[in-house]
C-alpha cells in the first residue's frame, strides 16, 4: 500500500472531481428537473438537486477540513443552478476553493481528529471522504442520464 500524502489525497479527489464533472457536462435540459421514478432522500434527487448540493459540499467539506486543520476554509460554495450549464460553469471555482484548503495541508495535519459527516474521522478520511463523495453523485448523475 502506498503512503498516504497530501498529494496522493490531493489527486485522488481531483480525479473523482474530474469523474463527477464530466457527468454532470452530458445533463441535457430534457433531464435537468426529472426526478427517478422510485427512492426516499438522496435517491430521489433530480441532477439540479444533486448539482447543487455536491456544489455546497465543496464548502462543507473545505470548511470541516480547515476548522480541524486549524486553516481558513473556502466558506460557502453553494447556489441555485436553474440549468446544467450553471452548475457546470459553477462547479469549477468550488472545487478550487475545496482544493486550495487542501494545498494548505501538510502530512502532519492528515492525522488530526476531526469531526465528519459520518462520525469521528482525521482530516486525511475528510478529504477521502470528499473524494467518494463526488465519485457516489458521479454515479447518480450518471443513473439520472439514464
Amino acid at each position: 500500500m502506498s503512503e498516504v500524502t497530501v498529494s496522493s489525497l490531493g489527486s485522488e479527489l481531483a480525479s473523482a472531481c474530474q469523474e463527477y464533472l464530466a457527468e454532470l457536462q452530458q445533463v441535457g435540459a430534457e433531464t435537468w428537473e426529472r426526478k427517478p421514478a422510485a427512492g426516499e432522500g438522496e435517491e430521489a434527487w433530480s441532477a439540479r438537486q444533486v448539482a447543487e448540493h455536491v456544489q455546497g459540499a465543496c464548502g462543507f467539506f473545505g470548511n470541516a477540513i480547515g476548522k480541524a486543520a486549524g486553516i481558513d476554509g473556502p466558506g460557502r460554495t453553494y447556489s441555485e443552478l436553474l440549468t446544467p450549464a450553471a452548475a457546470v460553469e459553477g462547479l469549477p471555482p468550488a472545487i478550487a476553493a475545496l482544493q486550495a484548503v487542501i494545498a494548505n495541508l501538510d502530512e502532519a495535519k492528515l492525522a488530526i481528529e476531526a469531526d465528519a459527516p459520518w462520525g469521528k474521522s482525521t482530516v486525511g478520511g475528510i478529504v477521502r471522504g470528499a473524494g467518494s463523495h463526488f465519485r457516489d453523485h458521479a454515479n447518480q448523475i450518471r443513473t439520472l442520464r439514464g
